[in-house]
């Protein structure tokens, strides 16, 4: 933390205080906006009558003398105030981005044939946007949105051109490397995808597996034999229980038949660890559970030697040696969200959990913990598919990058502006400093104006901060109040 920056911090939701003079400050879904002065209007209106920087989701706006308007929470919607002449692209073009850069990273796709294209999507926000690097994530670029909240996505290994994302009753598909995007109908009833998967042999043949709800929910699996057109669903219950959550699929890189799907179920008083297989493509499937004691949360296939199995769980990492007939736990203690094999050396495996990575060497036999850089939790993990020593790490927080293997990590969001920002305040006594609260990262500060941030240290304890406020007349006294959720 800013040794001349004071914190007083206290469990209270839903207070806001912003003192601002002279320039006007916006936050979307893509960072902070700032426009030097003018008389303009942030709320969330018809979107015939405006022109937006990003889709709407309830924004809230807060007058001040001055012409100054704050707003933050979500995309954000301008339009002209009475005293101003419709908005055109030459007054939007005022709008300069202030970042910080990062943003909730829901997945990291990697072209198959040419490692420096890269794509990256925003998780848990409306639309979902899709970034591009073409120099292995030096830099990213806005590629395209899809207009509703993404679950899972994948590449086609074929046709680097087409992506795809899963939502909650569709799958979108783009064949221009996510600027456009088709959307078709996947189920009526609201579902969770946790992984869409296309087969590498067949690019029509298209996997995806979560759960839905009807009168409960349900463990499901969908399949797509035309390239995500048309899907068929099917309830996977190998046994009876009153809910099942599907959290992690894997497929066999060798034989499209043979699926894994892992997650719990509940049986009335109980919630158990289930983990699923299907020899027939989906039609049938078989509980393998066996020694598994925990949630699994990620699966990953040996591409060289399907029959080893890795099993990612709050109870550490699970392998099976016979395709998951039998299970093995491994040494020490692993919290695995994701799971990832390097496809060059398949004795290296790597498992991301909270704010840190573990490694193994020995397939699994040991395991080192490597945090150096890396900040937030991990939502998925990427290997270079040229380069042992590459991988990338996207979490809450943003986009990493190690070039040794995982040993040391370096942020990697250079063009990525999505950041949710849930407070700021900007000092009374000189507007050029302003504090923000980076939604799941920690508290920002600038001192001119939103050119350049410094990430203060964090001191949360309980939850997110629900609003700041600054010293009207000491702008390194900053008030935080803790408990936004």
């Amino acid at each position: 933390m800013n040794a001349s920056t004071k914190w007083i911090a206290a469990l209270v939701i839903g207070l806001l205080v912003v003192w601002i003079t002279d320039v006007v400050i916006a936050q979307t879904n893509g960072c902070l906006w700032r426009r030097p002065q003018g008389n303009l209007n942030c709320a969330a209106t018809s979107p015939s009558k405006t022109r937006s920087l990003f889709p709407p989701i309830n924004p809230q706006s807060f007058s001040h003398p001055g012409n100054a308007i704050i707003t933050y929470g979500a995309p954000l919607e301008i339009h002209s105030s009475p005293h101003e002449p419709a908005l055109d692209k030459a007054n939007a073009a005022i709008w300069i981005s202030l970042g910080p850069e990062g943003g909730w990273i829901g997945n990291i796709l990697m072209h198959p044939t040419d490692h420096n294209v890269l794509w990256a999507h925003t998780a848990n926000s409306y639309p979902t946007q899709f970034f591009k690097s073409t120099n292995n994530g030096t830099t990213w670029s806005y590629s395209g949105s899809v207009n509703d909240y993404v679950y899972a996505s994948t590449n086609d290994p074929t046709d680097p051109a087409i992506l795809y994302a899963a939502t909650g009753n569709y799958v979108y598909k783009s064949q221009d490397g996510g600027a456009t995007w088709t959307r078709y109908q996947r189920d009526t009833r609201w579902s969770y995808i946790a992984r869409i998967y296309v087969c590498p042999t067949n690019h029509n043949l298209i996997y995806a597996a979560g759960y839905y709800y009807s009168d409960r929910s349900y463990i499901a699996f969908y399949k797509s034999t035309n390239g995500g057109q048309s899907w068929t669903v099917t309830e996977v219950s190998p046994f009876s229980y009153q809910n099942g959550y599907g959290y992690c699929f894997a497929a066999d890189p060798k034989d499209p038949n043979v699926l894994y799907i892992g997650g719990e179920t509940y049986d009335g008083s109980l919630w158990n660890q289930i983990l699923l297989k299907s020899t027939d493509g989906g039609t049938t499937w078989s509980n393998i559970t066996g020694a598994i004691y925990s949630y699994a949360y990620a699966i990953a296939v040996d591409p060289n030697n399907t029959n080893k199995i890795y099993v990612g769980t709050s109870n550490g990492v699970y392998r099976s040696r016979d395709a998951g007939s039998n299970w093995e736990k491994s040494s020490g203690y692993v919290y695995a969200y994701e799971l990832a094999i390097d496809p060059k050396k398949t004795d290296i495996i790597y498992a991301g959990g909270y704010e840190y990575l573990f490694k193994s060497t020995d397939a699994g036999e040991t395991w080192t913990m490597y945090s150096n850089g890396l900040v937030g939790d991990c939502t998925c993990l990427l290997v270079d598919h040229t380069s042992t020593d590459n991988l990338f790490y996207g979490s809450i927080v943003g986009v990493f990058k190690s070039s040794n293997g995982g040993v040391a990590w370096a942020t990697a969001n250079s063009g990525i502006i999505a950041s949710s920002i849930t407070a700021m305040a900007a000092a009374p006594s000189d507007p050029r400093i302003l504090y923000i609260e980076f939604d799941g990262n920690a508290v920002y500060k600038t001192t001119d104006s939103g050119n350049n941030w410094t990430r203060l240290q964090e001191f949360l304890s309980c939850g997110n901060i629900g609003a700041i406020a600054v010293h009207p007349t000491s702008p390194n006294i900053a008030y935080a109040l803790e408990g936004a959720g």
